[in-house]
């Protein structure tokens, strides 16, 4: 194909071409695999992770329901728990905020196109002007 595109480059030379574009493509390809391979592992680990901790939490609460105490180990969840609500709650707003903002650029981006058509047609030098015959 290169061979057709470049007259002055031989046959032998288009080939060897070729074979190194094909090099590249299978290293990037190959690279591309290791990546994803990668992502995988991590994802993984990750998964792993949060399973070991939920055991744990699993483990905490076995013990927290075997000892007398379980009003102050479990004022400690409760604690996280808010936490992860608290967390929750400034998302939703951040989320609402910016949704906001966006209705309100819509609405003004909207009452400007109005206002700018309203004030168009309210011209009298672009209204058209009826015939002759109408005017009698």
């Amino acid at each position: 194909m290169l061979f057709l595109l470049h007259p002055i480059i031989s046959h032998e030379g288009a080939r060897h071409l070729e074979t190194e574009i094909r090099k590249e493509e299978e290293e990037e390809e190959e690279e591309e695999e290791e990546e994803e391979e990668e992502e995988k592992e991590e994802e993984e680990e990750e998964e792993d992770d949060e399973e070991e901790e939920e055991e744990e939490k699993e483990e905490k609460k076995k013990k927290n329901d075997d000892d007398d105490d379980d009003d102050d180990d479990d004022d400690d969840d409760d604690d996280d728990d808010d936490d992860d609500d608290d967390n929750n709650n400034n998302n939703n707003n951040n989320n609402n905020n910016n949704n906001n903002n966006n209705n309100n650029n819509n609405n003004n981006n909207n009452q400007l196109n109005t206002q700018h058509h309203t004030t168009q047609t309210n011209l009298p030098w672009l209204t058209p002007i009826p015939p002759i015959s109408c005017r009698l």
